[in-house]
């Protein structure tokens, strides 16, 4: 960290301040993890940005080819982004001493008033402009360098606040993942338009390639989703985890302390049995002997609670698990657990519905050697299916003629492989849809419901990446079974 009067130029300040607003911090997030074409997520996250910040103006520059391009620009005073592709080196109008900090220290630049500052006073813009407040930032995924986020107000000084960057860097990593993955999704469509071109007289192997591609961009879309879903659960859990460990670890000198003044009461009792009025008229006022007998109770259900917190806590973590990216030996049960927490809310009784019903039958499973954020994918996907399955048939019957039940079961098998089952008693599939379930972008949900994805990547998932095996049975009226069956230790 360098350090001037009015100048930081830091890596770290998010652990002091405020709580976000994590509402806003996710409703921005999802507007950019649902944009996958490369010219309208730039558009987008300009907008945010601005939203987000106090900047007057937005530069955001992306790294190409080793070099870093000037690929968006946004002013308070305009409403239309410029979305362009220009060199930097052509850029008179910004500060490059500062974005080439940034790009060589992967380290942000936040400055209050940077014409008075020492650090960057002979760079030529900020002289000829008299620079005020800037914030300048690194756009970085999984340690590499994506690009450089520039932000200015010229018209205030010390405009960004260290919760301002806080909430940019929240921002920045959601930006990243979603930037990296629409490159590449422009990348793959050149490619399909260039494969497409060749293959017009291949009719054979047509069908085949096209299949390929669309496997290719449904998992790129999947994974996108997913994973700006596990940051968003990790990013929660984060927040939750300071402010909850500081309560529960105050309970007990706490309840130390209000037993020691209890203690003393019951002393000054013992020897002044006979009060003065004014004492005694207190002791009636506030029920002594009820508050006495209750704050403990009190103490005990804030205990709880805070349990409770921490629970949820270490579950969301546990489903994230985005430091996971190798096998390693996974508690399965965990990683099912999480995921019903993830899903609660989808799951309680609301006024038009009532609760669907987990059923764990969960046998003795040792732990099994996968990549557990991907497993976790697959149960979420599973488990929303069957949700999704008994929420139509509620739409169609209006209330259940059963208890909306979705029941898991775990066993190990005598060829040394996990079974897991998710099966639902909703209203089941028919044989034609059936045979069509794993294929990428098919769907029994309405248009603008389902993409067809899910099952897809599921498949994918546990045969492919696990050597295993998914299944599926069903029987109109009835319901529908999941059964995925994944070797425990897989060489």
């Amino acid at each position: 960290m360098i350090d001037h009067q009015n100048t930081a130029i830091s890596s770290d300040i998010g652990s002091n301040s405020q709580s976000l607003d994590l509402a806003t911090v996710l409703k921005a997030s999802q507007t950019i993890s649902s944009e996958i074409v490369l010219d309208k997520l730039l558009s987008k996250l300009m907008k945010i940005f601005m939203k987000n910040t106090s900047a007057e103006k937005c530069v955001l520059l992306l790294l190409t080819e080793g070099q870093l391009i000037n690929r968006a620009k946004a002013n308070l005073d305009s409403e239309k982004v410029l979305v362009q592709e220009t060199q930097i080196n052509e850029s008179e109008d910004l500060p490059l001493t500062v974005i080439n900090y940034v790009e060589q220290s992967h380290q942000d630049v936040v400055l209050s008033n940077a014409f008075a500052e020492e650090s960057f006073t002979t760079d030529p813009y900020v002289a000829k402009v008299k620079l005020k407040s800037v914030l300048c930032a690194p756009i970085i995924n999984e340690d590499k360098l994506m690009g450089v986020l520039y932000l200015e107000n010229n018209l205030t000084i010390g405009a960004f606040t260290s919760k301002s960057l806080e909430i940019l860097r929240l921002l920045l990593s959601q930006a990243a993942v979603s930037l990296e993955n629409a490159i590449l999704y422009t990348s793959v469509e050149q490619k399909l338009q260039e494969r497409t071109q060749e293959l017009n007289a291949k009719n054979l192997r047509l069908e085949q390639t096209f299949y390929q591609l669309q496997r290719i961009q449904s998992q790129l879309i999947h994974s996108e989703k997913m994973s700006s879903l596990g940051q968003l659960v990790a990013g929660v859990a984060h927040e939750i985890n300071n402010p909850i460990g500081f309560i529960y670890g105050n309970l007990a000198p706490a309840n130390e302390y209000i037993s020691d003044l209890l203690n003393l009461i019951d002393l000054y009792q013992e020897h002044y049995s006979d009060p003065v009025d004014e004492i005694q008229d207190e002791i009636e006022d506030i029920d002594l002997e009820f508050l006495i007998e209750d704050l403990q109770k009190l103490l005990n259900s804030i205990k709880v609670g805070a349990e409770r917190i921490r629970d949820i806590v270490i579950s969301l973590r546990n489903f994230s698990r985005l430091d996971e990216n190798d096998m390693k030996p996974v508690n399965i049960h965990e990683g099912l657990d999480s995921t019903i927490l993830i899903l609660h809310t989808r799951l309680k009784e609301k006024s038009d519905h009532s609760e669907i019903k987990i059923v764990r039958n969960y046998g003795d499973l040792p732990q099994v050697i996968c990549y557990a954020s991907q497993i976790n994918q697959v149960f979420i996907n599973l488990l929303t299916n069957g949700i999704d399955a008994l929420e139509t048939l509620r739409d169609k019957q209006q209330k259940f003629d059963r208890q909306p039940t979705i029941t898991i079961s775990t066993e190990v098998t005598d060829s040394e492989t996990v079974k897991i089952k998710i099966s639902d008693n909703g209203s089941g599939i028919n044989s034609q849809a059936l045979s069509k379930i794993f294929d990428p972008f098919f769907t029994t949900k309405p248009v603008g419901v389902g993409t067809g994805l899910g099952l897809s990547i599921s498949h994918s998932i546990v045969v492919e990446k696990h050597g295993g095996n998914l299944s599926c049975v069903s029987e109109v009226g009835k319901g529908t079974e999941f059964i995925i069956e994944i070797p425990i230790a897989v060489l």
